[in-house]
């Protein structure tokens, strides 16, 4: 069977990809200068992460649709026939592609989808800038940017994170972490990097927007990590517009359809299982001198599959065809176990979640009053000290009456800790 380019621009192949008889096996297909031959395909028990080898014995692709930057705009500037002709590649690429990868343009439209409407209830719409952290999310990010404009999502490479995690309760690791940063080589490169993209210490202050980390948490420590660098005084310090959110809390904010769930049930395998690494726009930065080489060099470990892949992600976007439902729940007020956090949750988080990530701030600001050794009366240094003790057994012992209390006091124990109450001692709150 030949194709010719006549008949290859009356086919008809909708969003979704549907016509599988151009996929027949044993068929050879013969494409004018895009797809050059795939001869006598077979059944193929396809293990392992993606290997570039693999397709490339079965395909034999012409970079004639050289996506340099993969945008938006280079999309558009490709005419219908050549859209055409990279549908039908595609179409032929999916048949062989392992099922981890299937509907992977639709998983991308979901997952942006989800981002975009959480981020917009949260903050207000235009008025925030992701950053993905690392290579899980990097194309996520990307089909994000699709949404809500590339300038709003920076894709900051930073492989294994929890690196910069200590305990916010053990001061001297935590002093030790952030000493060791300081005197890293890599320091004055990474905030090269990010005054670069405009996230120096200054930008983020003077900005009216709101940053937002974002990662896939298993364990949460990469994500507490790079709050915890982010935050710390030798990169940005604990500015009120700074925020990470965990990428799947952020789904479960959506209503139980069946085929959101089917979404979402595929979407954490392939995060857990690292499946879209092989997409990533950054490599990988193990530390903090590599960050602008990981930036500058995408994994491009798959060659022109990755550009091919890429094209039906935004293709699948940017259609208006099929589009799915994505509504946010509405939680009663009651369906939170502590009604005394009432509006302060963030939609990424729980009540426990939230008690943790608020005093682990707390803690963090008075480690920062520990390293620096300021000079400050005994009377505001036993304060301190008593209100590092409380927190630190609040935070190892999370108990709906800690939790309470917690709260309770909260505003007074932060006036405390930002030296903006004088006037009421530590005896008479805690």
């Amino acid at each position: 069977m030949k194709i010719s380019n006549t008949n290859l621009i009356q086919i008809n192949i909708n969003k979704n990809y549907n016509n599988k008889n151009l996929c027949k096996k044993n068929t050879n297909y013969y494409f004018n200068n895009s797809l050059n031959s795939i001869n006598n395909q077979q059944n193929i028990n396809f293990k392992g992460n993606l290997n570039k080898n693999f397709f490339i014995k079965l395909f034999n692709l012409n970079p004639i649709y050289n996506f340099k930057k993969f945008n938006k705009k280079e999309f558009l500037n490709l005419s219908e026939n050549q859209k055409q002709k990279l549908r039908v590649e595609y179409l032929i690429l999916e048949k062989n592609l392992p099922k981890k990868i299937n509907s992977i343009g639709e998983i991308h439209d979901f997952a942006s989808e989800c981002i975009k409407k959480v981020f917009d209830k949260r903050f207000g719409e235009n008025n925030y800038i992701v950053l993905p952290l690392g290579r899980s999310l990097s194309s996520i990010g990307k089909a994000l940017a699709l949404k809500i404009g590339e300038e709003n999502v920076i894709n900051i490479p930073m492989s294994n994170a929890k690196r910069f995690f200590t305990e916010p309760y053990l001061a001297e690791n935590y002093n030790f972490c952030i000493n060791n940063i300081q005197k890293s080589s890599g320091l004055k490169s990474f905030k090269e990097f990010l005054s670069s993209k405009k996230l120096s210490k200054k930008d983020i202050k003077k900005s009216n927007k709101n940053y937002i980390l974002l990662d896939y948490c298993c364990s949460g420590y990469s994500l507490r990590g790079a709050e915890q660098l982010f935050k710390s005084d030798i990169i940005w310090g604990n500015q009120k517009n700074i925020y990470a959110a965990d990428f799947i809390k952020i789904l479960e904010n959506f209503e139980n359809k069946n085929y959101n769930l089917k979404l979402i049930s595929e979407l954490k395998n392939i995060l857990l299982n690292s499946y879209y690494k092989d997409f990533s726009f950054v490599d990988a930065s193990k530390k903090l001198k590599d960050t602008k080489k990981a930036y500058k060099k995408p994994n491009n470990r798959l060659g022109n599959i990755t550009k091919l892949i890429w094209f039906h992600i935004i293709d699948t976007i940017i259609s208006e065809k099929n589009k799915f439902s994505t509504t946010l729940k509405i939680l009663p007020r009651q369906q939170y176990e502590l009604p005394i956090l009432k509006q302060n949750v963030e939609l990424w988080q729980n009540s426990k979640s939230q008690f943790i990530n608020d005093i682990t701030n707390n803690l963090n600001e008075i480690n920062k009053i520990f390293s620096n050794q300021q000079k400050t009366s005994e009377h505001y240094k036993n304060d301190i000290y008593k209100i590092y003790k409380f927190l630190s057994e609040c935070y190892k012992a999370p108990t709906y009456e800690n939790i309470c209390y917690y709260y309770q006091i909260k505003n007074d124990i932060e006036k405390i800790i930002n030296f903006k109450n004088t006037l009421k001692t530590i005896d008479s709150i805690i």
